[in-house]
């Protein structure tokens, strides 16, 4: 078990005040290494960027991870 000084809190927060831009500021900030690998490890797959912004049919996939 991890000592309470490495456990922290979740607050919740409108996340248009962290990235005004979806497109232009969330998925670039998604797509790095740490914060893709953090995704993954909170749901338990290894994920890898493929492609940002990659066109399927009529629609935009913001990121391809295999």
């Amino acid at each position: 078990m991890a000592p309470a000084s490495e456990i922290g809190h979740v607050e919740r927060d409108d996340p248009r005040k962290v990235w005004e831009s979806e497109r232009n500021d969330f998925t670039p900030w998604l797509a790095e290494k740490d914060n893709i690998t953090k995704l993954g490890d909170s749901i338990g797959i290894d994920l890898q960027v493929v492609e940002r912004e990659q066109k399927v049919g009529p629609f935009w996939a913001d990121l391809v991870c295999k």
